[in-house]
């Protein structure tokens, strides 16, 4: 979980080093897909009771909040 949490900002700081709007948006991309691996590995730790629910729940939470905010992102980068 902590290996796909770093690669979503790791993402997010390489794609705004590219030239284009398209690249970036891709890196973008990459980051979203980190973020769903970060929820998958968070839903294990919780069927393995590894988790606690409210835990579970905060995590849930807070990469509902992220992902819209990476999709926003995709948006204004890849206006078609």
């Amino acid at each position: 979980m902590r290996r796909a949490a770093v690669s979503i900002s790791s993402n997010i700081a390489e794609g705004s080093a590219r030239i284009s709007d398209v690249d970036f948006a891709r890196f973008v991309e990459i980051a979203s897909g980190s973020l769903f691996q970060a929820v998958s590995e968070a839903t294990v730790s919780k069927r393995q009771s590894y988790l606690s629910d409210e835990d579970f729940e905060a995590i849930y939470e807070g990469a509902e909040e992220h992902g819209r905010m990476l999709s926003d992102l995709r948006r204004t980068l890849v206006r078609d």
